[in-house]
């Protein structure tokens, strides 16, 4: 009976690796032709595709931090490399706010072997948003366009410019309010 729980799991934990090795798609082009408007346009990034219905079969069986357990994560680093991931569901909401949106789910993971390169995904009808903290290395993976097409890039931060109608407004400073001093020349 204890081998047949060890084959159990050993077989499940096979199938979840398996699935998450054919979430990305790392595509040889650089530019496509899909819906809505491009946002963000880093100088060098990597073209991929999600494998949606995979991932939202991942998310199902994501744990909760405070479980103590994790899924192993594969995500793919703008210089085309795969680097694995240890991810759990995170709140990062008040729990009115996520039992009212509970299609609105964030994870936290960390690299495997690299534990202080971590990372903040977050996956919603937008799409899929990661931020990975790596250092100087910092990088993303955020949708190809502002519609959810399932296309996405990778790039590093050092390599993304904000247009200048995107980037903040610089803050002025004002004269003090009050009453006007009085001239004292005639």
């Amino acid at each position: 009976m204890k081998i047949l729980h060890t084959i159990t799991i050993l077989l499940l934990l096979a199938c979840t690796t398996y699935a998450t090795d054919n979430l990305w798609q790392i595509l040889p082009q650089k530019e496509i032709n899909v819906k809505g408007q491009r946002k963000i346009i880093p100088q060098q990034y990597i073209l991929l595709k999600l494998n949606d219905s995979l991932f939202r079969v991942l998310q199902e069986k994501t744990p909760v931090e405070s479980s103590g357990n994790f899924v192993d994560l594969e995500l793919p680093a703008p210089d085309g490399k795969f680097r694995s991931f240890k991810m759990v569901e995170t709140s990062a909401m008040a729990k009115e706010l996520a039992d009212k949106y509970p299609d609105l789910k964030t994870y936290k993971a960390t690299q495997l072997g690299e534990p202080g390169i971590s990372a903040t995904l977050d996956y919603t009808a937008a799409g899929f948003h990661t931020m990975v903290l790596d250092g100087d290395n910092t990088w993303y993976i955020e949708p190809y366009s502002n519609k959810n097409t399932g296309y996405y890039i990778s790039y590093y931060k050092k390599f993304y410019d904000k247009p200048v109608d995107q980037k903040p407004k610089e803050v002025t400073k004002h004269k003090k309010c009050g009453k006007k001093k009085k001239s004292s020349h005639k």
